[in-house]
């Protein structure tokens, strides 16, 4: 079935390990299949020193059916708020 890809930019302390951000994204709990893929990291202008920007590619899908809007939305909302509740901020 047709997978859906989503991007996140996140804020994030530099003093976190690249391990400890992937290790959290994949606790988050979903009956979709997901998948977490870095896609870049920024320092610099226009970003607080004690942080980076992590863009990450995360790929939604189910091996049942093609996803409605609604599931997407649901996803999507679900786990910014899982991020935000480890200090992660969206960008």
């Amino acid at each position: 079935y047709q997978e859906t890809k989503l991007d996140f930019n996140f804020l994030i302390d530099k003093n976190r390990l690249f391990s400890d951000v992937t290790d959290y994204m994949n606790s988050f709990k979903s009956d979709l299949r997901y998948e977490v893929k870095l896609v870049d990291v920024y320092e610099g202008k226009g970003i607080d020193e004690s942080k980076r920007s992590m863009t990450f590619n995360v790929i939604i899908g189910s091996d049942e059916r093609t996803l409605t809007s609604e599931e997407i939305t649901t996803f999507h909302d679900s786990f910014i708020k899982h991020m935000e509740k480890e200090g992660y901020v969206l960008r």
